[in-house]
């Protein structure tokens, strides 16, 4: 049987939760992910704009995934999900 997958609310699922459902559908997933992440000053507050803060913080995070892609390709080690 299938174990049950917690989440905050019926209406919430968070990549644990996507990754977890999809193996549990013997969908193919990856063995391992790389996050790349902007941290915000304020989770709470909504806005069409990037504060200034993180659009500063974009390009970095731009490279640091470019960064990690190569890595993968130059390794062999890139698996595109098919």
């Amino acid at each position: 049987g299938f174990k049950k997958v917690v989440a905050p609310s019926a209406h919430y699922a968070g990549l644990a939760e996507v990754l977890e459902l999809g193996r549990r559908l013997h969908l193919p997933m990856p063995e391992s992910i790389d996050v790349v992440a902007i941290e915000v000053a304020d989770p709470y507050s909504f806005s069409p704009d990037l504060t200034p803060e993180v659009a500063a913080a974009v390009p970095a995070a731009v490279n640091r995934v470019i960064a990690v892609l190569c890595t993968e390709v130059r390794n062999g080690t890139h698996r595109p999900m098919k």
